[in-house]
């Protein structure tokens, strides 16, 4: 399964937090503010716990992505000491043991937040999985990362034609990126689509 890494690729089976219901995290990191490299750095560190030394891969982190509204580094990971996106969301993409997994988190305002919480999560299911009550992979379940339905093309998003000149596609995007802006009575689902298909007309209109 393809998906982007920026921006927010939100998975369409998990609900999102409305921002007015989004709330003040208390990860830190030695007293101060999460920053995205450290909350970046405890996803990757629990991804890779799931393999231990000697034993087959389960997860393939050079497969693993992780989408969120921040711009990338060159090797497709969050950069940090970047400004906050308005969208704190974080989804974490992979393949454990084979089946497509996506962990997604908006409940905390802040990106570094809600990574660290998928992090923690992460690491209290290996927790799961090693104390042995249950059925361990009954618990990644709800955590399928299902085969979402085929993306609007971006013209059809913005209102526009796939020949539009540059100019009336700003225009056009500058519009709908207001029109469904939560703070103007639109909704974070319909904000990211418009955000996402500006992203794929800058990138050359490519699927």
């Amino acid at each position: 399964m393809t998906v982007d890494a920026y921006p927010l690729h939100w998975p369409a089976n998990f609900p999102r937090t409305k921002p007015e219901d989004r709330k003040e995290a208390r990860f830190n990191n030695g007293g101060k503010p999460l920053t995205i490299a450290a909350g970046r750095d405890r996803i990757l560190s629990e991804i890779g716990a799931f393999t231990r030394c000697g034993h087959p891969c389960r997860i393939d982190p050079d497969l693993v992505v992780i989408s969120s509204d921040v711009p990338l580094r060159r090797d497709g990971l969050p950069a940090s000491g970047r400004r906050m996106p308005d969208d704190p969301g974080v989804a974490v993409y992979f393949d454990l043991d084979g089946e497509p997994k996506v962990f997604p988190c908006d409940q905390w305002d802040r990106v570094a937040d809600n990574m660290a919480a998928i992090a923690a999560h992460l690491g209290a299911m290996r927790g799961i999985e090693r104390w042995g009550v249950g059925d361990g992979k009954a618990h990644y379940t709800g955590f399928a990362a299902i085969e979402h339905q085929p993306a609007e093309k971006w013209y059809d998003v913005l209102g526009c034609l796939p020949d539009t000149n540059a100019d009336e596609v700003r225009s056009r995007y500058k519009v709908a990126r207001k029109r469904t802006h939560p703070d103007h009575g639109g909704s974070s689902e319909e904000f990211h689509k418009v955000q996402q298909a500006y992203a794929q007309w800058q990138s050359g209109g490519k699927e």
